[in-house]
């Protein structure tokens, strides 16, 4: 069994499902995103991040535990989102798709 901290290139992927064992392959350092700003003012909510790999996906929904994650937008290079909002309560999220 292999456990790895990033996702599989197409060719791993075959090379795995083909029955080869899994080879020791070198780890590269993941650049983490994280979250350095959630604020709230005058009706606009912004977030912004650091780190990671371009583009962003800032995604939203309603509910934390319930319904399907909304892109917003189109994905991003840039490294905070601002839009005006009305809702008492919105979830977001930062992918790299």
């Amino acid at each position: 069994m292999g456990v790895w901290d990033r996702v599989l290139k197409k060719s791993e992927i075959e090379y795995l499902a083909g029955g080869n064992p899994i080879p020791d392959l070198p780890t590269t350092p993941v650049d983490l995103l994280t979250i350095t700003e959630v604020a709230t003012s005058g009706g606009n909510f912004r977030l912004s991040w650091e780190g990671g790999t371009p583009p962003y996906q800032v995604q939203s929904r309603d509910s934390i535990g319930q319904g399907s994650w909304m892109d917003v937008d189109d994905p991003t290079s840039e490294m905070s989102f601002e839009e005006s909002t009305t809702k008492m309560m919105q979830f977001y999220r930062v992918i790299q798709p």
